[in-house]
């Protein structure tokens, strides 16, 4: 589920948003991201536990740690690349919102698909794992 909400986001939702202008970008920005924070932040940390519990108590498989790193590697990626610049954003007032707040929409977007990508990722080895390879 994290995977699909991420690549919604990076795929629709971004490119979208960046066709408006910046005041109206800034407040879609907003609304979502209040939306989709704590989501996508439940959805990572359940699927990282998840992986995490299969290793400890179905497999003793070393590879069963593989999507939970993935996708658990999504939270530092976060807080270390992305949450400055989700700070920056939230600070801005719509009314101030100019070609600068379009440019840091874009590196948003930029790092949101490390984000994506990683997910995909994780979702790929989870279904490696399922179908026993």
């Amino acid at each position: 589920m994290f995977a699909g909400i991420a690549l919604y986001i990076s795929v629709v939702e971004s490119p979208a948003r960046l066709r408006l202008s910046p005041p109206q970008a800034l407040a879609q920005w907003k609304t979502s991201y209040t939306r989709a924070a704590p989501l996508q932040a439940a959805l990572a940390a359940a699927s990282a536990t998840s992986g995490v519990a299969h290793f400890f108590y179905e497999s003793a498989d070393q590879r069963a740690f593989l999507p939970a790193l993935l996708i658990g590697s999504v939270i530092p990626v976060t807080f270390a690349f992305i949450m400055p610049l989700n700070r920056r954003l939230l600070a801005t007032k719509h009314e101030d919102a100019n070609d600068r707040t379009v440019q840091q929409l874009e590196s948003w977007a930029h790092l949101h698909h490390t984000r994506t990508g990683l997910g995909l990722l994780a979702t790929a080895a989870f279904v490696w794992l399922a179908l026993g390879y």
